[in-house]
C-alpha cells in the first residue's frame, strides 16, 4: 500500500429540522483522530451538507482506500437523509449505499460502518450481506446531543492508544471502544433513551423497545484502527515540475481572494412560499439581518429584499430572521452570497374551524354532518365539531354546510375565527 487508508465521515443536516450538535460532533471526531491523520496512519476526510451525487463521487474517487465509513444526520430504516442543497434534502436509500460499500469491502479495506442517525438497525442486514465486518447502528430514535457524545467518545477511545509510539503493540479494539462509549453515555445520562431533538425522519414511540440505543454487530471484535504509518517519499522531479506551478497557483488564488474580500456585494433574499394560497392574506413580513455584529430590520416585505454593500468574510456568517402574521417564524445562518431563496410556510391561523350545532331549543345535535369544501366531520355527543384544513384549502371566509335527517339543511358562509367556537342552529322539519 502506497497511501494511508481513508476514514470517510459524512455529515448531513436539515434547515427545517436543524441538528445543532452536528458541527460539534464533526469537530470532536476530527480532534480525536488528528494524531492518526498527522502521522500518516489514516487519512481523515470530512464532508458536510453532502448530496447523493457527492457521496457517489467520494466513493469513486477513493475506491479501494476506504477503511471506515461514518454517517451523522437524520436517518431511518430505509436510508440516510443527504443534502440536495443547503435547504432541501434527499433520501439515499439503504440498498444503494450497501452497493457502494460492497465494492470497498471486495477490495479488502473497509472494516467498519457507523450509522449515527435514528433507527438505522433495519439497514444492518444489507450491510452484512455486503460483507462488512463491523457495523454500529441504532435501535430507535436517538437524541442529537447524546449521539455526539457517544461517537466522539468512541473515536477518542479507539485513537487513545500509542499517541507517541505509532508502533505500539497494544491497541484498543472496536468492542472495547464500543462498550466504553456506552458506559460513558450511561454515566452522564440517567436515561439514554430519552431525546429532545432526534435524528430521525419521523418519531415513533413504539419503536423504543431495545435496551440500548446503539448496537455493535461484528465478526471481528478484536479489530482496531490501522496503526502502521505509510511512508510517502515524493520524487524530486515531481516537486520541481508540479510543486512550483502549484505554489504559483496558490499565490494567484490568495491574491484573487484578497481582492474579492474588498469588493462589496448586494445580498438578495427571495421569500419562497412553499404552499402558495392566493385566498389568504399576502406576506407582510418583518425581516432582520445580522452580519459582522450589526443588525438591521425591515418591515412590510412582500416577496424579496436586497441588503446592499456587504463585504465578504470567511468567518462571519449572516443570520436572517423572518416574522409574518399567518406564517411560521424562521431564522437561518449562512455564508454571505449574492442571493438566497428563503422558504416559508403558513401556520395554522386559518386551519381550524370549530363549532357547536344545536336545535331550536338549544339542545346539542349529535351526528350532524358538517362539511367544509370536501372535508366532512360528524358532531359529537355534545354537538361539537372541529375541522382542520390543509394549507391549500384554507380561506379567510369558508362555506359551511350542515345536514342531519329530520332537520332543515343549513348553508352559511362565515369568517374563520381562530380559536373561537361558532354556534349553528338546525330547525326541525
Amino acid at each position: 500500500m502506497t497511501k494511508p487508508p481513508i476514514a470517510l465521515f459524512i455529515f448531513s443536516n436539515n434547515v427545517d429540522k436543524y441538528l445543532h450538535n452536528i458541527e460539534n460532533e464533526k469537530k470532536q471526531i476530527r480532534q480525536a483522530l488528528e494524531q492518526y491523520h498527522d502521522t500518516n496512519r489514516m487519512t481523515v476526510i470530512m464532508e458536510a451538507f453532502t448530496s447523493i451525487d457527492e457521496l457517489i463521487r467520494l466513493f469513486q474517487r477513493y475506491h479501494g482506500q476506504i477503511a471506515l465509513f461514518h454517517f451523522s444526520g437524520h436517518a431511518g430504516g430505509e436510508g440516510l437523509q443527504l443534502n440536495q442543497n443547503i435547504t432541501d434534502t434527499d433520501t439515499a436509500y439503504a440498498k444503494g449505499i450497501a452497493g457502494l460499500i460492497q465494492k470497498e469491502v471486495e477490495k479488502g479495506q473497509l472494516k467498519l460502518v457507523f450509522l449515527n442517525g435514528c433507527s438505522t438497525a433495519p439497514q444492518v442486514e444489507a450491510l452484512k450481506a455486503a460483507g462488512v465486518n463491523s457495523i454500529i447502528a441504532t435501535n430507535f430514535p436517538i437524541d442529537d446531543k447524546k449521539a455526539t457524545h457517544f461517537s466522539a467518545h468512541f473515536y477518542r477511545t479507539m485513537a487513545n492508544t500509542a499517541k507517541d509510539d505509532p508502533f505500539a503493540e497494544k491497541q484498543i479494539t472496536i468492542q472495547q471502544a464500543f462498550h466504553d462509549a456506552l458506559n460513558y453515555l450511561n454515566t452522564n445520562y440517567k436515561n439514554s433513551k430519552t431525546q429532545e431533538t432526534h435524528r430521525g425522519f419521523t418519531f415513533n414511540d413504539d419503536a423504543v423497545s431495545y435496551e440500548e440505543p446503539w448496537e455493535l454487530f461484528t465478526t471481528l471484535p478484536e479489530w482496531h484502527l490501522p496503526n502502521k504509518p505509510i511512508k510517502v517519499k515524493p520524487l524530486a522531479w515531481f516537486v520541481a515540475l508540479i510543486g512550483i506551478p502549484i505554489l504559483i497557483l496558490i499565490g494567484v488564488y490568495f491574491w484573487y481572494e484578497n481582492n474579492l474580500m474588498k469588493t462589496p456585494i448586494d445580498l438578495k433574499v427571495i421569500l419562497k412560499d412553499k404552499i402558495p394560497n392566493g385566498e389568504l392574506p399576502e406576506i407582510d413580513a418583518i425581516i432582520s439581518i445580522m452580519y459582522k455584529g450589526k443588525e438591521e430590520t425591515f418591515e412590510e416585505i412582500t416577496d424579496e429584499i436586497t441588503f446592499p454593500n456587504l463585504f465578504r468574510s470567511k468567518t462571519d456568517k449572516v443570520k436572517l430572521s423572518f416574522k409574518a402574521k399567518g406564517f411560521i417564524d424562521r431564522d437561518t445562518t449562512f455564508i454571505l452570497t449574492k442571493g438566497i431563496e428563503f422558504p416559508i410556510w403558513r401556520d395554522d391561523y386559518y386551519a381550524n374551524i370549530m363549532g357547536k350545532v344545536v336545535d331550536g331549543n338549544g339542545s346539542p345535535v349529535q351526528g350532524a354532518k358538517v362539511t367544509v369544501q370536501d372535508i366532512t366531520k360528524l358532531t359529537d355527543d355534545i354537538g361539537n365539531f372541529k375541522i382542520t384544513l390543509p394549507t391549500n384549502k384554507q380561506r379567510q371566509t369558508q362555506r359551511i354546510d350542515i345536514y342531519k335527517e329530520g332537520y332543515d339543511a343549513k348553508n352559511t358562509s362565515s369568517p374563520v375565527m381562530p380559536n373561537e367556537t361558532m354556534r349553528f342552529i338546525l330547525d326541525e322539519n
